[in-house]
């Protein structure tokens, strides 16, 4: 038995070893560190000091998140463990990752690119020899993987990642706080806006309020924090929180950035809402019926979450001219009222305030008095959220749709919702060589059949954003409407093209390039109810040339966008590269690689915009404030600095080599005329580079300097 016991002991570790090195966990979600020679041996992991600064880049908004990684308060780890950072986390499918550092003690190391295989062997290859990498991997469209090591037992681990995130209809965004889900305990998170990015008052989701404040370097800023409560709820789930800045709602905009190189080049990004410069809303007035179907034992999603997310779409779908209802579950079928509604005519806080939610599915009454309300209403649609999971064989889902059709007639277009949780239950049916969960038959069948949607958050553990899932939905709505849709877009002298478009709602975001000037014109064809609708307008354009290289990302994350996915020919897969690499935006096929001084230079101009800034400045001669003569040196090092007229002044004085090691200095300052003067003996240094590093009243002046 022993012997038994040993063997699987033995394969249990190796399947775990295999998963960790593969890099290939495409479904997973979690975080904890364990030693990568003995990966059986595993912490919890808290992830602390977060920080989230955002600024606007035309209609996307970046994000840079600052947090430290370290052993959980609830766990316990040894002061001489070496450990590995492993983190697995999903965020919103309409942003790219651009970019990755991380800090070897107060050295700010900024990610290499890399092709994915390359990296891979690089970052393994490196923990080997128990060295100082950290990588970040695309794993699925939403999916990422992140490694860093070393962390010692009783320290933690600063990184930073930024994302490029497109806004929805409503020029707002999801914050990437499901990044944090599994820190325990979960980190308050620090939120800025800093007004020499931007004009516009910032706005949370939450009733979260900003308040001003100043940094000595990088200015006045707005400042908020979001507690663990206003994104994860009681049971552990994600909750979504909303970050948006105050601007008018408009039906087009087009913004660019004109390359620094040829004004008349560069690249645009042009918003735009179709059925609203098209008329067809205002053509229009449409009936919604909204039915939520509640099955308790179902979800991981709380009733309260559901309802919140109920709200959300029916102010992004319904226009002023529609009408709807609201249909859910408890005992019976219940509605909010008995005749259909305005929004500009009921409170709609108040008529969601008063939905209580029951435990039981009643799906095939909610669908036969939904669909019986919309049979006569030749613009009607049905929006179903439910998490029923039962129908599963093949021969029920097409019956109960054969059923509903034979009572109501022709089904009107449907756009399901299905948050039921199939971890839980297991259920699923195997139909034409496809794995189908729960009830995702029945509900393809049934919007296949009427021209609407579907979406699933199948195998999810109630971590997703149901807003985002929402707005795929709302998008689908206006694909829908149109049979096609052609934008043309026109600038004087020349032309718009490579085209690509982020669909995030009910709107379209298109980037591509230009050539020409303004006046800029787009053109929009569509075929709608066989007719062919057309309509020019001339675009206000707003410049921000200088985002350009932002705006090359964006434009580069929108063909990736595009282009990635679960399969690539080898051409598409050459193309992804090549934009990922020009561009430092993460695709599935490469990866951002960190590594420690000596192996990567330091960056010593990346700016640290967090709360707990400190301005890091990159001296040359030509600046005066930090200097040494003579550089290249033999033995002794004079160093001035300009301005400085009180020793006391300086908090810390050090020498670092390209091996990343740091020498703390004791020197002897003295007043000169200009400031202060000091001589460093460099007698027993070896030839080579360094960092000189001095930091003075929270500010870091830094010097490269040569021994000969």
């Amino acid at each position: 038995m022993k012997k038994i016991q040993f063997l699987l002991w033995i394969l249990l570790t190796l399947l775990i070893s295999a998963s960790h090195l593969l890099g290939q966990c495409y479904q997973c979600e979690y975080l904890y560190a364990s030693d990568p020679q003995t990966p059986w041996y595993q912490k919890q992991l808290a992830i602390e000091d977060v920080t989230m600064v955002a600024k606007p880049i035309g209609k996307f908004y970046q994000v840079d998140l600052y947090m430290h990684y370290k052993v959980s308060p609830f766990d316990y780890a040894n002061d001489w463990d070496t450990l590995e950072v492993v983190h697995y986390f999903k965020v919103p499918k309409s942003l790219a990752i651009t970019d990755s550092w991380l800090w070897v003690n107060d050295t700010i190391m900024k990610a290499q690119i890399l092709e994915r295989y390359d990296a891979f062997n690089i970052y393994e290859g490196i923990v080997n020899r128990r060295k100082d990498p950290s990588v970040l991997y695309k794993n699925g469209e939403d999916q990422y993987e992140y490694r860093i090591f070393p962390m010692p037992g009783n320290k933690s681990r600063r990184v930073k990642l930024s994302f490029m995130m497109a806004s929805n209809d409503f020029n707002e965004i999801t914050l990437p706080t499901s990044i944090l889900k599994f820190s325990s305990p979960l980190p308050k998170v620090k939120m800025i806006v800093y007004e020499k990015d931007t004009d516009k008052q910032p706005r949370l989701g939450g009733n979260i309020t900003f308040v001003k404040r100043s940094d000595p370097n990088l200015g006045s800023y707005h400042y908020a924090e979001i507690e663990p409560s206003y994104y994860s709820d009681v049971s552990g789930h994600a909750k979504s929180i909303s970050f948006k800045l105050e601007q008018e709602q408009k039906d087009v905009e087009m913004f660019i950035s004109s390359s620094p190189i040829d004004s008349e080049r560069g690249l645009f990004q042009l918003v735009v809402s179709p059925s609203e410069i098209l008329g067809s809303d205002t053509l229009d007035e449409k009936k919604y019926v909204f039915a939520i179907d509640y099955h308790s034992i179902a979800t991981y999603y709380s009733k309260t979450a559901i309802l919140e997310a109920l709200k959300n779409q029916i102010q992004r779908v319904v226009k002023p001219r529609d009408e709807f209802r609201i249909m859910y579950n408890q005992l019976t079928v219940k509605e909010v009222s008995n005749d259909w509604m305005k929004l500009s005519e009921v409170n709609l806080d108040d008529i969601i305030n008063k939905i209580t939610l029951g435990n039981n599915s009643l799906l095939s009454s909610l669908l036969y008095e939904a669909y019986d309300y919309l049979k006569t209403e030749e613009k009607g649609s049905l929006f179903l959220l439910s998490s029923d999971n039962t129908k599963v064989l093949p021969s029920s889902a097409q019956a109960l749709k054969n059923e509903l059709t034979d009572a109501i007639g022709v089904l009107k277009p449907t756009y399901i919702l299905d948050f039921a949780n199939y971890y839980k239950h297991g259920q699923y049916t195997y139909y034409l060589d496809k794995y189908f969960y729960g009830n995702e038959l029945f509900y393809k069948t049934l919007t296949s059949n009427t021209r609407g949607a579907y979406e699933s958050l199948e195998l999810d553990n109630g971590s997703a954003d149901l807003n985002e899932s929402l707005n795929l939905l709302s998008g689908k709505i206006r694909q829908n409407k149109f049979d096609f849709i052609d934008y043309d877009i026109k600038a004087v002298g020349g032309l718009c093209f490579d085209i690509h478009a982020i669909e995030n709602g009910s709107r379209s975001i298109l980037t591509g390039s230009f050539r020409g000037r303004a006046p800029f014109r787009l053109e929009l064809v569509a075929l709608y109810k066989d007719s062919l609708i057309q309509k020019e307008v001339e675009l206000d354009v707003v410049v921000e040339n200088n985002l350009y290289l932002p705006y090359k990302q964006i434009h580069a994350m929108s063909k990736i966008y595009n282009i990635e996915g679960s399969t690539n020919t080898e051409t598409e897969r050459e193309d992804i590269v090549e934009l990922s690499l020009e561009n430092r935006v993460l695709s599935r096929y490469t990866a951002f690689l960190a590594l420690e001084p000596g192996l990567q230079e330091p960056c010593f101009d990346c700016e640290d915009e967090s709360d707990n800034t400190v301005s890091v400045v990159d001296q040359d001669q030509d600046q005066k404030m930090l200097t040494a003569t003579p550089n290249p040196f033999r033995n002794t090092l004079t160093i001035q600095l300009t301005g400085i007229e009180d020793a006391a002044e300086i908090e810390k004085t050090e020498l670092m080599d390209l091996t990343g090691r740091v020498t703390t200095l004791t020197l002897d300052w003295s007043r000169g005329e200009n400031g202060l003067i000091a001589e460093m003996d460099g007698t027993d240094l070896q030839s080579g580079m360094y960092i000189l590093r001095i930091t003075v009243k929270g500010k870091v002046y830094i010097l490269k300097v040569i021994k000969a």
